[in-house]
């Protein structure tokens, strides 16, 4: 509002508005820069700027809102690989699975720009990103409306470590897309050669190991986390998550409570 009076005065102020035949512009103007305004989530999640998404999500924000293209915070800042905003975006309650104007969602988006080093690592940015979405139970075989998933997505840029990534969570190699395609067929058509021969060496037998691997470090994590929570009782500490249930609990302070009200 405060850009768009700005722009009105401005207007106002000289003699730029004598012609009716410039009024489409102008208003094209005024509507772009509250366009602008109204998508700074948006703009902090595709640039890592964790304490803006947290201050504008705490204001109120949706945490689910939808850009021009249909898409979510979660969706932009999982393109952009910042993991710290993917973080927060699933701590407040993103939907993982919210699909945008052409059926992407995060994941496929991930996997899709998932950039790694030469000799992929966990601490990798685009691994981050893609171990936090495949935890958070992303649908790994969810197509958009072309009929591509995750793992197609990951093929068609020959991205192989996180290809693994999905294979190891348990997506499906053989669905097809619109087209027919599976993601072989999608790697061997890009010459997307780590890919293509990643899955070519996929048997049932290798399929089912990655799987009972990822699971096995599933169970250890989860046993890592309740032995840390059980130390942290031991010694009188609260666990985060127990914290974290006092604080949604907890009544709000007078000034939260005219806050609310105002809104």
């Amino acid at each position: 509002m405060i850009f768009t009076m700005r722009i009105l005065d401005w207007l106002s102020a000289g003699r730029q508005i004598r012609r009716m035949k410039n009024l489409p512009l102008i208003i094209f103007v005024v509507l772009a820069g509250q366009g602008c305004l109204s998508h700074n989530l948006f703009d902090a999640a595709g640039s890592g700027r964790v304490s803006e998404i947290k201050a504008k999500l705490a204001a109120g924000e949706s945490v689910n809102a939808r850009d021009h293209k249909g898409r979510t915070p979660l969706m932009v800042a999982a393109s952009r690989q910042y993991p710290e905003s993917v973080a927060v975006l699933l701590a407040s309650n993103a939907d993982i699975n919210a699909q945008d104007e052409r059926g992407e969602t995060a994941l496929m988006k991930a996997a899709r720009q998932c950039d790694t080093s030469s000799f992929a690592k966990d601490t990798d940015d685009g691994m981050k990103v893609m171990n936090m979405l495949i935890d958070a139970k992303a649908d790994l075989n969810m197509k958009d409306k072309g009929g591509d998933t995750a793992l197609m997505k990951a093929a068609d840029r020959d991205r192989k470590p996180c290809a693994l990534l999905l294979l190891r969570a348990g997506a499906d190699i053989n669905l097809r897309n619109n087209a027919g395609e599976t993601a072989l067929h999608i790697a061997e058509a890009r010459h997307a050669s780590d890919v293509a021969h990643l899955l070519r060496t996929m048997t049932k037998r290798e399929l089912k190991r990655l799987r009972e691997e990822r699971l096995e470090q599933e169970r250890l994590e989860a046993e890592r986390r309740e032995q840390e929570k059980k130390e942290a009782e031991a010694q009188g500490v609260k666990p985060e998550e127990a914290k974290a249930e006092e604080a949604k609990a907890a009544p709000p302070k007078p000034a939260d409570a005219k806050t609310s009200e105002a809104k």
